[in-house]
């Protein structure tokens, strides 16, 4: 269970490429392991905040150890204001969670699926103290590999962001190996990684619920200004979801449902005539086992859209 970003940036890359550079000892040739540097002896070579695409997305980068990258951590925590999401490989560092702490103490919401429960300095007896955080049994689950967080990713808006990268929340991570990390400021990518939390959370055995209004189709405050939007909340989900597609001129809709290998399951809509406007479809899939499904939404000028939806037992 890891994650993946790819961003397409040029100067982005070219801040990577800096970082590479100094470990590779030299912006050409053959490796110059005279000049190379790693670990503590590395410098701040990258410029850190960059603004992305059409949407002027915020991105930051950290590489540790040069760039105090729990420092960066603790400030996006910090910046919290309904929802802090942790899905980690493991966590040993009590200055986040103190401040994890702190915020929940002011009516943050703090939840969390960690896989790695071992070792000297293991902050979980004191995080499943007060958070909602669960953990997995790794002879029964496997490698739980995500170093992420979500801020305010259940209420998306414009304090919603990733931490996300090759960091683990630990002593070695921010002191002596190399690492990079990255703080995506962005609802629509906070909405998408929640979907995978929300599966890795209730897997884990997490009880709590999520707002009605998630889903990987669209973000509330955006929905508005599209002329279609196709989503499914809540997602995840365990037995009930509700189709949700907008649609801008009056349009005969049919909707099906398929499994991950192409298998029609059921059809919710058929061939219906719709007005202009905002429409939602009950589904229950109660009789489906856990796992990744598909829906298709055709309109009758042959247009065609499709979503995704993961169902957790």
């Amino acid at each position: 269970y890891q994650n993946k970003v790819s961003i397409q940036d040029v100067a982005l890359a070219r801040a990577y490429w800096y970082e590479f550079n100094q470990m590779w000892g030299g912006e050409s040739g053959d490796f110059n392991a005279t000049q190379a540097r790693f670990g503590p002896e590395k410098t701040v070579v990258n410029p850190s905040v960059f603004w992305i695409g059409e949407e002027n997305t915020r991105v930051e980068v950290y590489f540790s150890p040069q760039g105090g990258t729990e420092a960066q951590i603790n400030r996006s925590i910090a910046s919290a204001q309904e929802n802090i999401d942790l899905c980690l490989n493991l966590i040993t560092r009590r200055t986040i969670s103190h401040n994890m702490r702190e915020r929940f103490d002011q009516g943050v919401k703090v939840r969390g699926a960690i896989g790695f429960i071992s070792g000297q300095g293991n902050e979980w007896d004191y995080l499943s103290s007060w958070a909602d955080v669960h953990h997995f049994p790794q002879a029964d689950f496997g490698l739980l590999h995500h170093k992420y967080a979500i801020i305010d990713g259940e209420v998306t808006g414009y304090n919603s962001k990733v931490i996300t990268g090759s960091h683990n929340w630990s002593a070695n991570a921010n002191f002596r190996n190399d690492e990079n990390t990255l703080i995506i400021h962005s609802g629509r990518v906070a909405n998408e990684f929640l979907q995978e939390f929300g599966a890795r959370y209730w897997q884990a055995g997490g009880q709590d619920e999520f707002d009605p209004a998630v889903s990987i189709g669209g973000i509330g405050w955006e929905k508005e200004e599209k002329e279609f939007f196709l989503e499914n909340f809540p997602n995840p989900f365990r037995s009930v979801t509700n189709i949700r597609f907008q649609l801008a001129s009056a349009q005969n809709v049919s909707i099906r449902v398929y499994d991950i290998t192409g298998n029609s399951i059921g059809e919710p809509v058929r061939n219906e005539p719709f007005a202009a406007g905002i429409h939602t479809i009950g589904f229950d899939a109660s009789g489906l086992k856990t796992g990744l499904y598909f829906y298709r939404l055709v309109l009758e000028d042959g247009r065609t859209f499709t979503g995704k939806m993961s169902v957790v037992k």
